[in-house]
């Protein structure tokens, strides 16, 4: 059987809204933001602004002074010391920039999170109490 290119699509996006609409329990929901800049926000939008901007704060400080990652010579640091070290080298001469550039290519992947290692993605809703226990 053949199918048409316009048939495949068709196809799949049945599947996929399938596939969401069996999806238990239903993914959040995403706000959708106004299309243009010069309207102002309202409260809720400014609520989940100062949300998401706190997220970014706290995760941004504990990526950069909670993670160790391998110096040079093998011993561990922090990520903030080490892209610190990293800059001053380039900056020397000691490493080029192609060569630092890979270095902070590969610290990227790897602190790419996996679905599975996040308990959120599939557990129930929970009260704030039981979070924090």
């Amino acid at each position: 059987m053949k199918l048409t290119k316009s048939q495949l699509i068709k196809i799949i996006k049945e599947e996929f809204q399938s596939a969401m609409e069996a999806y238990d329990p239903p993914l959040p929901r995403t706000t959708q933001l106004p299309g243009d800049p010069e309207t102002p926000m309202s409260p809720e939008e400014q609520r989940m602004d100062a949300l998401s901007a706190d997220y970014e704060e706290r995760l941004t400080y504990n990526l950069m002074t909670g993670i160790d990652v391998p110096d040079f010579d093998g011993t561990m640091m922090s990520l903030d010391n080490f892209l610190a070290k990293l800059g001053n080298y380039v900056v020397t001469g000691d490493v080029s920039l192609k060569l630092a550039s890979n270095i902070v290519r590969q610290i990227q992947y790897a602190m790419r999170v996996d679905p599975n290692d996040l308990g959120y993605v599939h557990e129930e809703d929970s009260t704030e109490e039981e979070d924090f226990r």
